[in-house]
């Protein structure tokens, strides 16, 4: 999968955000893309909730906004390359959506079981 340009011009804001202390590892766009798909495909394959991949969602939020910023500021509103990175964007956010739609139709069906999963996860990473 290849990243559009307008992808790879967020690339600076996403290193700062991702790469804030020097014990981090940098997260490319792709590999940033590559993790959400991921985590949207398992989302919907299972039954269960799985732990929140909030990090991912960020980072492809700040990526979506700039991505946003550059195709407002291009002056060609008409060309095929404008188009292609608005229907990218389309995807990007479509993907985003779902992710989180899905994560809260399983948390309201069974709500319980949610909180459940939540106190046991955060009570393993406090150990």
């Amino acid at each position: 999968m290849t990243v559009p340009d307008s992808l790879v011009s967020v690339q600076s804001s996403m290193d700062m955000t991702m790469s804030s202390t020097a014990d981090e590892e940098e997260i490319t766009p792709d590999e940033v893309l590559r993790q959400m798909r991921l985590a949207w495909q398992n989302e919907m394959a299972a039954p269960c909730l799985l732990p929140h991949r909030y990090d991912i969602i960020e980072c492809l939020v700040d990526q979506i906004e700039g991505m946003e910023e550059n195709l407002t500021r291009r002056t060609e509103k008409v060309s095929f390359r404008v188009s292609a990175h608005r229907l990218e964007l389309h995807r990007l956010t479509y993907i985003t959506n779902d992710y989180m739609r899905r994560r809260l139709q399983k948390i309201e069906r069974n709500p319980r079981r949610a909180l459940r999963e939540h106190s046991w996860r955060q009570a393993e990473g406090e150990k």
